[in-house]
């Protein structure tokens, strides 16, 4: 775990992140007579049976690191079907990063998870996206119960990233494959019919699918990265009396108190400023429609004194 001290100003205000690797895994060390989940507990096979026919193996046909990764495959005999079980996690933020290889035509499929239960002989759980790899060298995808309407391309026959950053506080996510933003979205929607779902993670689900259907789904895993965020210790300077609400925003804030030609500033948590103002007045309304979701710092100073607030963007 590391500490960074975003000391973003004079005055009394410091913001606490702390990081912390939740599963780091490259798949080296585990040996190939055994299956994954029958080593760690971080995995488990989608029919709750470590050794059943879903399990996989690691294998030395591809690596990005190293000489070994987990193969995810599809065929009529033995279709696999691996969970990387996660939590469940219902605060704070999480980067979900892996390194992925599909093979000339070929397909792929995976999917995040909200909650994610097995019962013995079968699981259960609610899905946050499905995330389709075509066998024609394209993607698309799911989410809050809704087809993707724009199809994207990723490469064959190399290893590209695959990241995922899910923002519980402001309750969004973001995908990025091949390096490329691929979508966002409201994270807790149940992508089984888009209605209110649940605002936590618990799980990925790599799928041995190909949607296209005219080859069998084959793809490689390796190098698997979860890491934690926690803001501890977002603390106020009171030294302005002021107040701000909705908090949480969507599109817009209103800031209440007693201003002359007072400074305002929204920072993100690196202290980047992404908007500013004038305030004057007793209220003041601040279009934030166009700040991405996430946790902010909201800085006012009036009279030399110095007020800075959390302020959570969701949209």
């Amino acid at each position: 775990m590391r500490k960074i001290l975003l000391t973003l100003f004079s005055l009394a205000f410091v913001a606490v992140q702390a990081q912390t690797t939740i599963v780091s895994q490259s798949f080296d060390e585990m040996n190939e007579i055994e299956t994954i989940p029958g080593q760690s507990d971080d995995f488990d096979a989608w029919s709750c049976n470590d050794y059943g026919p879903d399990a996989v193996y690691t294998n030395t046909e591809q690596a990005f690191s190293g000489t070994k990764s987990m193969k995810i495959t599809e065929d009529a005999a033995n279709t696999t079907d691996m969970v990387l079980v996660l939590g469940p996690y219902t605060s704070d933020i999480y980067d979900i990063t892996w390194k992925m290889y599909v093979p000339e035509g070929s397909g792929a499929y995976f999917n995040l998870m909200h909650t994610w239960v097995c019962n013995a002989t079968s699981a259960t759980g609610e899905w946050a996206c499905d995330i389709f790899f075509h066998d024609n060298g394209s993607f698309d995808w799911r989410t809050e119960g809704t087809d993707g309407t724009a199809t994207l391309p990723y490469p064959h026959n190399e290893w590209f990233d695959v990241a995922a950053h899910v923002d519980l506080p402001a309750d969004m996510a973001t995908l990025t494959i091949a390096g490329n933003p691929a979508l966002s979205w409201q994270w807790s929607v149940d992508n089984n019919d888009g209605s209110g779902g649940t605002n936590q993670l618990n799980a990925v689900n790599f799928y041995g699918s190909s949607s296209e259907g005219s080859t069998d789904g084959l793809y490689y895993v390796d190098d698997i990265l979860v890491q934690m965020t926690q803001f501890v210790g977002i603390e106020s300077n009171s030294q302005v009396e002021s107040s701000i609400y909705p908090n949480p925003a969507n599109d817009k804030i209103t800031i209440k108190g007693d201003f002359k030609n007072s400074p305002m500033r929204i920072l993100d948590l690196t202290g980047k400023m992404v908007a500013s103002e004038l305030l004057n007045g007793q209220f003041k309304v601040v279009d934030t429609s166009v700040i991405p979701q996430g946790i902010y710092l909201l800085e006012i100073i009036q009279d030399g004194l110095k007020e800075t607030k959390k302020l959570v963007i969701t949209h």
